[in-house]
């Protein structure tokens, strides 16, 4: 009888680690499967601080009422961070990291950035398509992009450039 009880608590007791292992494993799996975007971050030479998301433009909604919803911003404790959020569609955006304000083209993806404060930019964010084709555009020498459509915003093509310029620039 004392064998059968000692089998039987050692089945119980493998069979409950192994449970446990196999929950333990699926954990971050189960982090990742969000209905948005999650910016994951390590920047070294800043301690504390916050890490918040902001609309490029002035306004938070777009001409077809789509929304970009921001959460509140997040804590940045001994330089490391993790920023949920959902945005309908891609769209450029400020990703403000203590001080510092860095260009991101956002999607619902899994990003991740890890530098110093002082060498933080937009091409440093890993993940999401659009991001990474972004700044591989500016990073080939094209500059900025918004600078060369005003160039060309009064000539035949300016009237279908998908900008809005003041009214002042249009004419």
């Amino acid at each position: 009888m004392a064998l059968f009880c000692a089998v039987a608590f050692s089945i119980g007791y493998c069979m409950k680690n192994s449970i446990q292992l196999i929950l333990l494993l699926l954990l971050p799996v189960c982090g990742f499967a969000r209905d948005g975007f999650v910016i994951k971050g390590k920047i070294t030479g800043i301690k504390n601080g916050t890490v918040a998301v902001l609309p490029a433009a002035s306004d938070t909604e777009d001409s077809e009422g789509g929304k970009l919803e921001l959460s509140e911003p997040v804590r940045i404790v001994n330089g490391e961070f993790t920023y949920f959020g959902k945005v309908d569609r891609p769209r450029v955006v400020k990703l403000k990291i203590s001080t510092r304000f860095v260009n991101v083209f956002l999607e619902n993806a899994y990003y991740e950035i890890n530098c110093s404060l002082d060498s933080l930019h937009g091409s440093k964010l890993t993940g999401g398509t659009l991001n990474g084709q972004y700044w591989a555009f500016v990073g080939a020498g094209h500059g900025d992009m918004v600078a060369d459509i005003r160039k060309v915003a009064h000539t035949e093509i300016g009237p279908g450039l998908p900008i809005h310029l003041p009214a002042t620039e249009r004419t």
